[in-house]
């Protein structure tokens, strides 16, 4: 999966980026955007185990419920209320459902290739380590002029000498960005305790890692203590063994008897 290089060209292009990321359930860019306010999308279509499963946890530490918990933010933030996105700074929404509401108040969109939406687009073609993935970028009305020059930068300074870009626009409410980079584009990702998705409870925490890039990857654990349990995906997990993630599913890491500070996540 390319939401490693994704993430990393979206923030050099738009700084500041506020990030609502509703795919959490099927894979969006958390946890390589960790700082985003996620949800489970629709949470109707999720089998009633998941949907359980998922209402437990809250991020920003333990603190925050996940989009589609609490009705009056969930609208604020759909109104696009300044104060619950954290500024007025650009926002981009990631896996909407229909994309026509969020537009309207001035947010992007990011989705799958075949969601139709009468609204410019750029298509972002990806490669990251023999993997190669499509999203499309929809913007508002009047924004994809703007934006193109600045998704070109940053994919070129991803792409490195060894990469390839393409940029074309091919009209002015459509244009294509092909970045393809080579392995060494993706960095470990940290994790802070206060930016985890998390449920906690009689001295047992589990974290929600999302749905994580199906290629060999390896945990790193801060804790204060030697955990005496540690499960991931619900069995016994020995934390120095590299796993292989489910792509179909988000990744849930559970630990017993130690607090934990931090989570690295590392290709293998």
């Amino acid at each position: 999966m390319t939401v490693p290089l994704l993430a990393a060209m979206l923030r050099r292009a738009l700084p500041g980026l506020r990030v609502l990321d509703i795919a959490l359930a099927e894979g969006g860019l958390y946890p390589w955007w960790p700082e985003a306010m996620v949800g489970p999308g629709a949470a109707v279509a999720l089998p009633p185990a998941e949907r359980a499963l998922l209402a437990r946890f809250r991020q920003a530490g333990g603190a925050q419920p996940l989009f589609g918990q609490d009705a009056a933010r969930d609208a604020a933030l759909a109104a696009g209320a300044p104060e619950e996105w954290g500024g007025s700074g650009p926002r981009l929404v990631v896996g909407a459902g229909d994309p026509a509401p969020w537009l309207a108040v001035g947010a992007m969109v990011l989705t799958r290739p075949e969601t139709a939406a009468a609204a410019e687009r750029a298509m972002l073609i990806l490669g990251l380590g023999g993997a190669v993935e499509q999203r499309d970028l929809l913007l508002p009305p009047g924004r994809l002029a703007a934006v193109l020059p600045s998704l070109g930068a940053a994919a070129r300074d991803l792409a490195g000498s060894d990469g390839e870009v393409g940029l074309r626009a091919i009209t002015p409410r459509l244009a294509a960005l092909t970045l393809f980079a080579p392995a060494s584009a993706q960095e470990p990702l940290v994790l802070e305790r206060t930016r985890l998705v998390l449920q906690e409870e009689a001295g047992r925490l589990r974290v929600l890692l999302g749905v994580l890039p199906h290629r060999a990857l390896r945990l790193r654990l801060a804790t204060d203590a030697a955990p005496s349990a540690v499960f991931l995906d619900g069995a016994a997990f020995d934390p120095a063994a590299a796993f292989l993630p489910d792509a179909q599913a988000p990744t849930v890491l559970g630990l017993a008897g130690a607090r934990l500070h931090a989570i690295e996540i590392h290709p293998a």
